[in-house]
C-alpha cells in the first residue's frame, strides 16, 4: 500500500512539474558566492526541479565575494545573489540600489590556528587569513578581533584557508564550524581559539539580495524563487538523504561519515530558518561596528532601510510556510 501511495505522490509531483514546463519559464540569473554546505536549500531546489515547478529557468553562476555580486547586480549581469549580507547592506548604505529579501540563517565562525598556537597572545604579529577585504568573514573579524587585539589580512575562500594554514602560510584563520569539523574529520589538527557564538557576536552569514529596480519590476518572479527556496528548506529538514545527496554532489564528497559531519551543524541541527526573514539585528550590529571604525558615514543608519520582507510576508499570509 505504501508503494502505491509513493507512486501516486511521485506521479502527482511529476504531473505538476510537466504542467509547469508547458508554460514559458521565466529566466533568473542567480549569483552564488561559495560552494558550501549552507547552500543546501539552493541545491535541493535545483536538483528536484523546484524552480521549474514555480515557472523559473534559474541559472546559477559562481561569483566569489559578495562585493562582486553586488557589482554584478548593479550592472545588470545577474538578477539575484546568494552571498554574505553584510557587504550588501554596506553597499546599500553607501547608495547602491540593493535590497535584501531573505536569509539562509545565522553562521557560527571559529577562529582556529595551527596546533602549535594554543593562545590568543601567540597570534600577535602573525598572519590571520580572511576570504578577502569586503567578504563576509572580513566583517566578522572586524567585530571579533578588537576583542583579541589582532589584525586580519586577505587570502582566499573558506576551506582553502585551512589548507593555507596547514601549509604554514598563515598562522590562523576564521572558518565556519562546519569547515572546522570537516577539516578535523580528515585527520588534521588545529587549535580552536575563539567562537563568535561564545563571544556573543551575531552573524548573518548568507543572505539573498537583488536590486530595488528588479524587485519593483519582477515581484512575481522573485516570489517564485522564494517559494522554491522555501520548499527546499522544508524538504531538507524532513529528508536527510536528500541533504547528503546534494552536498555530496556539489562538494564532491562520497564518504558518508564525512557528509554527516559536514551538514550536521549547518542543516540538520536547524540553523536554516523555515521562515527565512533577514536577520536585521545582526546586520544592524555590523553597521554599528563599521561606523565606529573605517565607515563613520554608517552612523545612525539601520539595516531595516535596506531590507524588504514584503514577499516573505505575502507567502506567510498565504500559508506557504505552514505547508506539510
Amino acid at each position: 500500500m505504501h508503494r502505491w501511495l509513493l507512486l501516486a505522490v511521485s506521479l502527482s509531483w511529476l504531473a505538476g512539474l510537466s504542467h509547469a514546463q508547458d508554460k514559458k519559464l521565466e529566466r533568473l540569473v542567480v549569483a552564488n558566492g561559495v560552494i558550501s554546505e549552507n547552500r543546501v536549500p539552493l541545491w535541493i531546489a535545483k536538483e528536484l526541479g523546484l524552480f521549474e515547478k514555480y515557472g523559473l529557468d534559474v541559472q546559477i553562476v559562481f561569483i566569489s565575494g559578495a562585493g562582486l555580486s553586488v557589482a554584478a547586480i548593479v550592472g545588470g549581469d545577474v538578477h539575484l545573489a546568494v552571498a554574505a549580507g553584510t557587504p550588501a547592506v554596506a553597499a546599500a548604505a553607501r547608495g547602491a540600489p540593493i535590497v535584501l529579501l531573505a536569509t539562509l540563517g545565522p553562521t557560527e565562525y571559529q577562529l582556529v590556528a595551527e596546533p602549535a598556537i594554543t593562545s590568543i597572545g601567540q597570534l600577535k604579529g602573525r598572519t590571520v587569513g580572511v576570504a578577502n577585504f569586503g567578504a563576509g568573514d572580513y566583517f566578522v573579524l572586524r567585530r571579533l578581533l578588537p576583542k583579541l587585539g589582532l589584525i586580519p589580512v586577505g587570502v582566499t575562500l573558506s576551506y582553502e584557508k585551512l589548507r593555507l594554514m596547514q601549509a604554514g602560510k598563515i598562522a590562523a584563520t576564521l572558518s565556519t564550524v562546519e569547515s572546522v569539523a570537516r577539516y578535523e574529520r580528515e585527520g588534521h589538527k588545529l587549535s580552536r581559539l575563539a567562537d563568535t557564538l561564545k563571544e556573543g557576536i551575531d552573524v548573518s552569514g548568507t543572505d539573498i539580495f537583488t536590486s530595488r529596480q528588479f524587485l519593483k519590476s519582477n515581484p512575481a518572479r522573485l516570489k517564485n524563487f522564494l517559494r522554491a527556496f522555501g520548499e527546499g528548506i522544508a524538504i531538507g529538514m524532513k529528508d536527510r538523504e536528500i541533504v547528503y545527496r546534494v552536498v555530496g554532489k556539489y562538494m564532491k564528497v562520497q564518504e558518508r561519515k564525512l557528509l554527516e559531519v559536514m551538514v550536521r551543524y549547518r542543516y540538520l541541527l536547524g540553523p536554516n530558518p523555515q521562515k527565512p526573514y533577514p536577520l536585521t539585528q545582526a546586520l544592524d550590529l555590523d553597521l554599528k561596528d563599521m561606523s565606529a571604525g573605517s565607515a563613520p558615514e554608517f552612523k545612525g543608519k539601520s539595516a531595516a532601510d535596506y531590507i524588504d520582507s514584503g514577499l516573505l510576508r505575502e507567502l506567510e499570509k498565504e500559508g506557504f510556510f505552514a505547508l506539510p
